[in-house]
């Protein structure tokens, strides 16, 4: 598209100060509110890591209460891991019974890099098949499937 790499944190601050005056009008996709509510119901911490800015998720979550244990924002378009390496840490989350859930490539590559589980669900801003290239442990198509793809075996029925 012809932008060079040193642009990039420029647009993007311009696209997250534009998405603030939106914020109010977004909705979150459809079950997520009830899901993480299950989810938490059944034992397991649910936090949210996002590159987007404090402010945009504030306001997000003033029109829109989630039930979440931490959100961390403005994680940096090339820092995902090493933001979610510190939360695990610090929210004592141990690798082997954590899952990365997130709608793109390089949440996929951020839970690789931390040899952990990687979800990818289908209905965000990355096509599937694009997901499904990169051979995450699970690709998640309805938001009703995340409930059992995340719940401890255990809880299964």
């Amino acid at each position: 598209v012809g932008v060079r790499w040193h642009q990039i944190p420029a647009i993007v601050t311009r696209a997250r100060n534009e998405l603030s005056h939106a914020m109010s009008q977004i909705q979150p996709f459809d079950g997520i509110p009830a899901a993480f509510a299950a989810l938490r119901a059944s034992g397991l911490v649910v936090g949210m890591l996002t590159s987007n800015n404090r402010r945009n998720v504030d306001l997000f979550l003033e029109q829109h209460p989630l039930e979440l244990d931490f959100v961390s924002t403005g994680s940096g378009l090339w820092s995902k891991h090493r933001r979610l390496s510190k939360l695990m840490k610090q929210h004592k989350l141990p690798r082997e019974l954590t899952a990365y859930i997130g709608d793109e490539v390089r949440d996929i590559e951020a839970a690789r890099a931390l040899r952990m589980r990687a979800v990818a669900v289908g209905w965000g801003y990355t096509k599937p098949d694009h997901l499904a290239a990169q051979e995450p442990d699970a690709l998640v198509m309805r938001v009703a499937d995340l409930i059992d793809t995340l719940q401890p075996a255990t809880d299964r029925h």
